[in-house]
């Protein structure tokens, strides 16, 4: 499953070092950001090319409801409807403790991106506070509920 993994979002980046890796553990794959690189700015035109069907967002030292705050940055670009992950309700605010810091932690990081990529398969319930799921109403009202 194609993944975009935001790693800060103004200026809009892409996550690298093992942040890839771990996407791909979880059965998905990072389309923008590549293992073993630098986190780096990139365009929303990139992102949108990339058609991502899923979106972690898990600023730099952000936990969820801190990633909330500020989404609303992503949800005001132009043509942001339109990406394949926001249609199909697979976009993910993330606590970036489980992500971006070394360490034993990281293993949680890949059943959280495990759990949301292949919910089917991976059905123990997460701790409410490490993951939230971007809902849409059919009236387009936009609410943001945990992912357990």
């Amino acid at each position: 499953m194609g993944t975009f993994y935001v790693g800060w979002l103004d200026p809009l980046m892409c996550e690298g070092h093992w942040i890839p890796e771990m996407i791909e553990i979880a059965g998905g794959r990072e389309l923008i950001g590549r293992a073993g690189e630098y986190g780096a700015e990139v365009s929303w035109e990139r992102v949108r090319e990339a058609a991502p069907d899923a979106i972690f967002i898990a600023p730099c030292s952000f936990d969820v409801s801190r990633t909330l705050q500020e989404v609303g940055l992503l949800e005001q670009l132009p043509g942001w409807r339109d990406v394949p992950a926001v249609r199909s309700g697979r976009v993910f605010a993330a606590d970036s403790a489980y992500f971006v810091t070394p360490g034993p932690r990281i293993v949680e990081g890949v059943r959280i991106l495990a759990r949301a990529l292949h919910p089917q398969r991976f059905r123990d319930p997460l701790p409410a506070e490490r993951l939230a799921v971007r809902r849409e109403g059919p009236d387009g009202s936009i609410r943001w509920e945990p992912y357990v």
